[in-house]
């Protein structure tokens, strides 16, 4: 069943998903004849098809991909009539893409970040939604299993008095504490690199907002760009980047006392 959802986080996620999965009519072929890419959009995980248009492409969780695009990047893309049911869109980013009948069903939305998304028709039957960032900027956590669960703590004293009245034995009295729902990251906008004056290196400033983190870390390329002291769970830094003419990776990872964490991998041109 199909249904009209606007400005719902889930939906904008699931659309970007798709999108990922079917850059385009034109693709190549690995050694197995399985689509690897399509109008230049590598169909993997944490491939980076920011603008792209992927529209009417089919890549499910049933595709020779696997339908695995964990953490990719379909902001700002089209993705209408994209099938990507069953794919898995965990920390899959849609910010500002267009996804009209895409079908979602089934689909691992977990993390997802479908902030400015445009969606109508989403189908979203079956679809898990946990620390999925709606379109509107708030979280669904709909479908997330239970975190931690609860615990209880007995305590046995003797001789307990209450309301007045004096009783020996033993009394048991229980307390319920709950923990905090997981750690996602509800935003990660990097900006553009200005080599424009022929400098050896240039700064890019990154702003980032995080839920239920009490820190964050980054990494260049794979390796930290030394001291990170500081740095919480929401906040904006500015990275130095050689002006190389090369692609560059700048990526978030946040992360609370428990050990969770959440990580998102953006793509700079210099």
């Amino acid at each position: 069943m199909r249904r009209s959802v606007q400005f719902a986080a889930v939906a904008v996620l699931a659309g970007a998903a798709l999108a990922v999965a079917g850059c385009g009519s034109d693709s190549s072929d690995d050694d197995s004849g399985a689509s690897t890419t399509v109008n230049g959009c590598e169909i993997a995980p944490g491939t980076q098809c920011q603008n792209a248009d992927l529209s009417g492409v089919t890549l499910d969780g049933e595709d020779a991909s696997g339908g695995d695009f964990t953490g990719a990047d379909f902001s700002d893309a089209e993705l209408t009539g994209v099938n990507m049911s069953r794919a898995d869109l965990t920390r899959a980013t849609f910010e500002g893409a267009t996804l009209d009948d895409v079908d979602l069903s089934s689909a691992n939305l977990t993390q997802a970040n479908l902030s400015g998304a445009t969606l109508t028709n989403v189908n979203l039957d079956g679809s898990i939604r946990c620390g999925t960032v709606r379109t509107d900027g708030t979280i669904d956590d709909e479908s997330c299993p239970p975190s931690g669960g609860t615990t209880t703590e007995s305590t046995t004293t003797e001789g307990t008095t209450t309301a007045g009245t004096t009783t020996a034995g033993t009394t048991t009295s229980s307390g319920t504490t709950t923990t905090s729902g997981p750690v996602s990251i509800a935003s990660f906008n990097v900006g553009d690199a200005d080599c424009s004056n022929d400098t050896a290196m240039t700064s890019v400033r990154v702003e980032w907002t995080s839920v239920n983190a009490t820190g964050s870390e980054f990494e260049i390329d794979g390796e930290a760009p030394g001291a990170q002291a500081g740095f919480g769970g929401s906040g904006t830094a500015n990275f130095d980047l050689p002006c190389d003419g090369e692609n560059h990776t700048i990526a978030l990872t946040v992360f609370n006392a428990a050990g969770e964490t959440a990580t998102e991998t953006k793509l700079v041109a210099t």
